[in-house]
């Protein structure tokens, strides 16, 4: 329910959009020159597009509601492909594959060449003597193989290293997933149990009023009443930090609504 009301202030904006359309509508009628038209045209003309300006919203409130539904599967898939720290790791492994190669490749050729007594504003044919000569490095035998060796620890290192974050990137998602579940549920339970020490307190009173019971069992029930609305105030400010903390590890904006369709399931541990 809470999330659902985060969907519709999130809405709110495209309200107003749908208000100033309706607005400009009624603005180009009346410049156009319509405003001759007979009062039940007129009103036609506003079903209509009271009509349209209702169906816009009522896509544009579902297409919300249909980008906030998030599973933990998707949830999983989400993080991994935006969060920081999976993309540095990446890169990272990228990084030591192109340094692995270059470590592992022969020295280049090097082409060099030199002339001799070149006259003045002469050409280099014109030169007295040239020579042109091709360079090629010889490293010492087992040189190049052991530099190949380490760059591919490296890119290993590497790999194991996106791998870590990957795996800790799915644990926190999950972790935070089904805390985020596990609070809808005790808010329902909270909310549920308000409920009937309301109805308690009320048939305390009664009962005090009708002499039946002293006015301490009425204090009772306004003290466990407060109690427990301190508990339900304490876990909303909860959940909205564990559902800031999931749109962060999604790289999405912190206050941006969800709507959590995956739910606790029992997985019975086989030996």
């Amino acid at each position: 329910v809470i999330a659902r009301n985060e969907v519709t202030k999130q809405s709110l904006k495209n309200i107003e959009i749908a208000s100033l359309t309706l607005a400009m509508t009624e603005y180009l009628r009346v410049q156009l020159g319509f405003t001759v038209i007979a009062r039940d045209k007129i009103m036609k003309i506003n079903i209509m597009t009271s009509i349209i300006v209702c169906f816009t919203y009522s896509l544009i409130f579902a297409e919300d509601v249909k980008n906030s539904n998030l599973s933990l599967e998707e949830a999983i898939k989400i993080a991994l492909a935006n969060n920081i720290q999976v993309l540095t790791a990446e890169k990272e492994v990228q990084a030591a594959s192109g340094r692995k190669l270059q470590m592992s490749a022969i020295p280049d050729i090097e082409l060099e060449g030199e002339w001799v007594g070149i006259p003045s504003g002469k050409f280099l044919n014109d030169g007295e003597e040239g020579k042109i000569g091709l360079f090629q490095s010889f490293e010492f035998p087992g040189k190049r193989g052991l530099r190949s060796n380490i760059g591919s620890l490296k890119e290993e290192i590497a790999k194991r290293n996106l791998e870590k974050t990957k795996l800790l990137v799915i644990a926190n998602v999950k972790k935070t997933y089904y805390e985020i579940l596990l609070l809808q549920k005790i808010l329902a339970n909270i909310e549920a149990n308000i409920e009937l020490l309301k109805q308690f307190f009320e048939i305390a009173n009664i009962k005090f009023k009708a002499g039946n019971i002293v006015y301490v069992e009425v204090i009772r029930a306004k003290v466990e009443l407060s109690r427990i609305k301190n508990e339900l105030a304490e876990a909303k400010r909860e959940f909205m930090f564990k559902k800031r903390s999931l749109n962060l590890f999604l790289d999405k904006n912190a206050d941006e609504p969800i709507i959590l369709t995956s739910d606790i399931s029992y997985v019975p541990f086989n030996k």
